[in-house]
């Protein structure tokens, strides 16, 4: 599949654990929907597919701990499930009517990997080795926007350590267990932010978090501002 400039338009809603994006991205949907557009919601990993299966394994810590695994292996767990999933849903990628809205990409691949890199020149070059596996080798679609919320580690930090686990287990996975790699991405997540050129969404305000209704409206709000609806 190779997309030329006439296919639908793609908006990625990602940043960390806990702050909220599924939960935006369905808002922004049911919006779009109600406005009369044409519109498609797709989540990745998708839990409820086949696809996700060793996403779910590693996550489940199946094959060991978040060590065990090399960040390029683990990072074609969470790209391999995006190539089948856009594959399963080509047709609508090509239709330029379309607007296509995502919980998570290849940004969040990028985020959570890159942190276990120990200096930049190591980060920066995994970054465009991903750029080039997921854009150039298994040719998915780049985003025309992502909106990258953020969350202070410590306002969400007891939510994440109590929900239960969405891949199937009673606690969260390997990744929202570790509370110093949650600190490393929460770190890392402003320097990605600025080099893939996304768009920060504060979910903050102050101590506690926006309100659902306010992150929305800066969401939909951004999103007109930029001509992306």
């Amino acid at each position: 599949m190779s997309f030329n400039n006439k296919r639908a338009k793609l908006i990625v809603l990602d940043g960390g654990d806990g702050c909220g994006k599924n939960t935006q991205t369905l808002k922004l949907v049911e919006r779009l929907q109600a406005e009369g557009k044409k519109v498609k919601y797709l989540t990745f990993p998708d839990y409820n597919k086949d696809t996700s299966v060793f996403v779910k394994k590693y996550l489940n810590g199946d094959f060991g701990d978040r060590e065990s695994v090399k960040p390029q292996v683990a990072s074609l767990f969470f790209a391999l499930d995006r190539y089948a999933t856009i594959q399963e849903w080509k047709s609508i990628f090509e239709d330029p009517d379309m607007i296509v809205v995502c919980d998570r990409y290849v940004t969040s691949n990028m985020l959570y990997q890159m942190v276990r890199y120990e200096n930049n020149d190591q980060q920066l070059a995994f970054l465009r080795w991903l750029e080039t596996t997921e854009y150039d080798l298994l040719d998915l679609p780049t985003p025309d926007i992502v909106l990258f919320l953020t969350l202070p580690l410590y306002v969400r930090k007891d939510m994440l350590l109590n929900r239960l686990g969405k891949t199937g287990g009673s606690t969260g996975d390997i990744h929202e267990r570790d509370m110093d790699y949650l600190r490393q991405i929460d770190e890392a997540q402003y320097k990605l932010i600025n080099k893939m050129n996304m768009v920060q969404i504060d979910c903050s305000n102050e101590d506690t978090v926006k309100s659902i209704d306010e992150i929305h409206e800066l969401i939909y709000n951004t999103l007109q501002e930029k001509g992306m609806i």
